[in-house]
């Protein structure tokens, strides 16, 4: 038995460390009127990484976390670390005139901080956040028009899946963020609770969050638990099935000893093992696609899901 791939892991694990509200970023000391854009930066987060790239800033990336593989000319950048124990003395020898980073890497944070690295601080616990992320990001890097192209066609696209048709009432849709695979079945499962980003995909896909928990971003739920919510559709993000040996098959597979939930009996079980799945980057929007696509079942998905590294 595995747990879903060392990726998907490192990455739910960020983002249970970020499961409060989180704090709003610092203000960082801005740069003097006339200062050149930074051309040494360093992305302490997958996500951030690809926001970098997006928008045509990869040049200038120096250095990345040891999960930063996407798109690929990042994973031969040097690595400064983890998601959670970066390497102070990694980022320094870079010399960076910017590292980039989440409001809860506290500890990184506090460290790099006392040896006086500049730093942007941001937040990516909402679908707004993180579209706000990546315009504050084009805005200190010195092309503030570009982070607009993108982020207005990043919305464009989200726009366009929320005004499509959508089943009524919306179905109750489960989203399993993380969970023990290969063992043959279902134990207990992360689930995505009603306050962050899955939620408001589920929302924006036609659904509504099977979960009623509000207060914790990731639940943990027994298979009793699902069976209580009764979902319609349910949704597993299981990234990198293939190091694992294993395919989509199996792990739908492991769901059929909950039966008497809908979303089980009536075959509606999604599995979704694309890099991008737990990413809160650019590509988000190619997940909300996927949602969209299955909680709208029957219904056409967009005629065309461009990379977000390009103009729709």
């Amino acid at each position: 038995m595995a747990l879903a791939g060392g990726r998907a892991v490192g990455l739910l694990w960020l983002l249970a460390l970020g499961c409060g509200p989180g704090s709003p970023p610092s203000p960082e000391a801005s740069p003097a009127p006339g200062a050149a854009a930074p051309r040494r930066i360093v992305s302490l987060a997958p996500s951030i990484t690809e926001m970098l790239f997006d928008l045509g800033l990869g040049d200038r990336v120096v250095g990345v976390t040891s999960f930063c593989d996407y798109p690929p000319a990042a994973a031969d950048r040097p690595h400064v670390g983890g998601l959670l124990d970066p390497n102070p003395e990694a980022i320094l020898a870079l010399e960076p005139d910017l590292v980039v980073l989440f409001d809860h890497h506290a500890v990184a944070r506090a460290a790099l901080e006392t040896l006086g690295v500049p730093l942007l601080v941001v937040q990516g616990d909402t679908l707004e956040q993180i579209l706000a992320a990546m315009q504050r990001l084009a805005e200190r890097c010195g092309c503030a028009e570009r982070g607009l192209e993108r982020v207005g066609a990043l919305r464009r696209r989200i726009e366009a899946v929320a005004a499509m048709p959508a089943p009524q009432p919306p179905p109750r849709v489960l989203v399993s963020i993380g969970r023990t695979l290969g063992g043959g079945r279902l134990q207990e499962v992360y689930v995505a609770g009603n306050d962050g980003f899955f939620s408001e995909l589920i929302r924006l896909a036609g659904g509504r969050n099977a979960c009623p928990s509000s207060t914790i971003r990731f639940p943990l739920v027994s298979p009793e638990g699902i069976l209580e919510m009764r979902p319609e559709v349910i949704i597993e993000l299981a990234a990198d099935l293939e190091r694992l040996g294993l395919a989509a098959e199996d792990v739908q597979r492991e769901w059929s000893s909950l039966g008497d939930v809908p979303a089980v009996a009536n075959g509606r079980v999604h599995v979704f093992t694309e890099d991008y799945v737990t990413v809160p980057g650019p590509r988000l929007v190619l997940l909300l696609e996927q949602m969209a696509a299955a909680v709208r079942q029957g219904s056409a998905a967009p005629a065309e899901t461009p990379r977000p590294g390009r103009a729709p």
